[in-house]
């Protein structure tokens, strides 16, 4: 996994190769951090990915948006770190949730019930400062 660091109008935007081609963008923007999963979330992206969420729920925000419209498979193992980011972010009274409009992944939600656990946006909802 590498990692770049760069600044976009004034918000720190640290971007992950995470393996398999798949990528993760983490941006703060106010009380909200924005997550950004590109590729397939498996069993080989997991460790990674879990390591983005554990840093965007580390910063303590109000707000984490992960963000998976351009995810294009996901697995059980990916659901379990999601999950667990989500357990994570909502154990100090935060929230995470998920911003996903693709029918596979909207898919594997809906099969496990998590479309009731977690709050899943059609589309980007309005981040609050």
């Amino acid at each position: 996994m590498t990692s770049r660091e760069t600044h976009v109008t004034g918000h720190a935007v640290s971007s992950l190769d995470l393996p398999d081609g798949a990528e993760a963008d983490l941006r703060l923007a106010g009380e909200a951090v924005t997550v950004t999963v590109r590729g397939e979330l498996d069993l080989h992206t997991a460790s990674c990915l879990r390591q983005t969420l554990q840093a965007a729920v580390a910063e303590e925000a109000d707000l984490v948006l992960v963000h998976l419209d351009e995810v294009t498979f996901m697995d059980s193992t990916a659901l379990g770190v999601l999950v667990g980011a989500w357990k994570a972010q909502t154990a100090h009274g935060r929230r995470l949730e998920v911003v996903c409009s693709r029918p596979e992944p909207l898919k594997l939600l809906r099969l496990t019930g998590l479309d009731g656990v977690l709050v899943v946006h059609p589309g980007a909802p309005a981040v609050r400062s």
